[in-house]
């Protein structure tokens, strides 16, 4: 996902750059031609996260690749404001505090925190060891994370231990050890299990090949498949899920039961399957027959993964099954998946609302394949019923929706020809107006440029 991200964004620079020389080119005489300078200045907004009371929003503003924290108000007034101000760091994973007045990264192998009021961050804890894949429970009450012990070889078993710590107290419990790897944490709704993976490797291989010459050598690598685990936060013998093998998308369905998906080994059939965390047995609860490859991109939120509505009811999910990819929902008990978009379009990225009677994603449209809009389906008590209603309108893509916690607004990412990506937040109730929550582009730069 990082990788990706970075690709893009060294890509966009590049190509303004280069429509940046063909206009200054084009036309010596125009008094605000495109510079370098105004162009590295571009910063780009991602990973909005609401605050529990619904008044602020945080998010990650890079510039240069390099990210910093910064909190906005939702209703768009006032400028956003800075909550850290790394020259090299990266910030990301971020969460709110309880009483909205805070928000926690991951920053240098710890857990930091700033306050919306203002003031230097600070590190909640400084350890020797380096702590990863930090995840916050339900509650905001804990944090789950991986400490590893740092091995000087890249390609050597990294022990981890898998720890929760008190943000109240910092009192910690280690729940689960693994001799290779553990990653990929996610919390059950009540706050008392954890789902992991352990075991995963990746073997790097230098190989010389005859036809390219003994000189140049290539660097493969090999990515060993680890094992799905659920365990209690009180502890006890962890119990494995599925027999190791290359499965994603992992999420709890309600307190005791997960999910998650895999595909068979010549990429034509997709499964969705569910577990008893008690006893680990999964079952297949849905498959699609392809004629060719399975094609959803990988990409998070954009994945084929299961989405679990948060009342347990329900599952969503992505499928091209009709040649187009779409928006499906399933009971999570298992039966006929029904199809809630329909058309020659994609629907990507969606997102259950709290109360588990909607769903927001972004969709382009048959006449209009270049732009995108963010709908809801409102799924109600039956998807067989399912309505779905667009609250964008007009050119460029708007991607990515996030509910309040109220369910009563999203926030959004927005990019046009004149305009580089920024947050917008949009009431869901009908005919509503977006409230502009960035300005990602200097003021003295002529958008009429863009192209």
């Amino acid at each position: 996902m990082c990788m990706r991200k970075h690709v893009q964004r060294a890509t966009l620079a590049i190509t303004a750059l280069a429509c940046a020389s063909h206009l200054q080119a084009q036309s010596p005489s125009r008094k605000s031609q495109l510079t370098i300078e105004q162009l590295i200045e571009i910063k780009h907004p991602s990973d909005p996260v609401w605050s529990p009371d619904g008044k602020r929003i945080a998010f990650i503003w890079d510039r240069a690749n390099v990210a910093n924290l910064y909190v906005v108000s939702a209703d768009g007034h006032g400028q956003p404001a800075a909550l850290t101000s790394f020259a090299e760091g990266q910030v990301d994973q971020i969460f709110w505090s309880r009483d909205s007045q805070s928000v926690y990264f991951p920053h240098g192998g710890d857990l930091w925190q700033a306050s919306i009021s203002g003031g230097a961050p600070k590190p909640v804890w400084t350890t020797p060891a380096r702590e990863s894949d930090i995840a916050v429970s339900p509650d905001l009450g804990s944090v789950a994370f991986v400490r590893t012990t740092p091995t000087p070889d890249e390609d050597s078993a990294h022990p981890s231990d898998l720890i929760i710590r008190s943000l109240a107290d910092g009192t910690e419990t280690k729940i689960a050890h693994d001799d290779i790897s553990i990653r990929g944490v996610v919390w059950s709704p009540d706050c008392k299990s954890l789902a992991y993976t352990a075991g995963a490797k990746v073997i790097h291989h230098d190989e010389a090949p005859a036809y390219s010459g003994a000189k140049i050598i290539y660097r493969v690598s090999e990515y060993l498949p680890g094992q799905i685990y659920a365990g209690r936060t009180t502890g006890g013998k962890p119990v494995a899920i599925a027999k190791p093998g290359e499965y994603g998308g992992l999420a709890w369905i309600n307190a005791t039961r997960l999910t998650f998906d895999g595909q068979s080994s010549d990429y034509k059939k997709y499964f969705i399957y569910a577990a008893d965390a008690a006893d680990g047995s999964p079952r297949a609860i849905c498959e699609i027959d392809e004629d060719k490859f399975w094609s959803i991109p990988d990409w998070g939120e954009s994945g084929a993964q299961p989405w679990p509505s948060p009342n347990g009811k329900w599952i969503a999910f992505l499928s091209d099954k009709d040649g187009w990819d779409h928006l499906y929902v399933m009971p999570a008990l298992g039966g006929t998946p029904v199809q809630i978009t329909k058309g020659q379009f994609e629907a990507w990225r969606p997102a259950w609302s709290h109360d588990s009677t909607r769903v927001a994603f972004d969709a382009n449209e048959p006449d209009h394949l270049g732009d995108r809009r963010v709908g809801i389906a409102n799924i109600g008590n039956d998807p067989a019923h399912a309505t779905v209603t667009y609250v964008t309108t007009g050119s460029g893509t708007n991607i990515e929706p996030h509910w309040s916690a109220d369910d009563k607004f999203l926030v959004y990412q927005h990019t046009d020809p004149h305009n580089s990506a920024d947050l917008f937040a949009i009431s869901t109730s009908s005919n509503s107006k977006p409230i502009r929550l960035t300005d990602s582009m200097l003021p003295d730069i002529d958008h009429s440029q863009f192209v």
